[in-house]
């Protein structure tokens, strides 16, 4: 476990590239108003809980009392990769 934290505490944000499902992940708890409805809708289906997992262990979310926010390293990330509220939403055209 140790080696797990002292890899993940260097993982630069920049230049982490998130699946569709961390990405959509990421959204969730952007756009939700708690932490625990963030939890509750990233716990919809597996490929999501898959990527909340893996979010949580690479150190961009954090897990507490039942609910996820994100970190320092995933505000980060966020910022960095430009997620916003609805990343499936198609920009307007006109």
């Amino acid at each position: 476990m140790e080696l797990l934290r002292s890899m993940t505490e260097n993982l630069n944000p920049g230049a982490y590239r998130p699946s569709d499902s961390e990405r959509e992940v990421l959204s969730l708890v952007v756009q939700s108003d708690t932490p625990n409805m963030a939890y509750a809708q990233a716990s919809d289906g597996e490929s999501l809980v898959t990527a909340r997992d893996k979010l949580i262990r690479l150190g961009f979310l954090i897990y507490n009392d039942g609910g996820i926010e994100l970190s320092p390293t995933g505000d980060e990330l966020v910022t960095a990769q430009a997620i916003e509220d609805n990343p499936e939403m198609p920009m307007d055209s006109e």
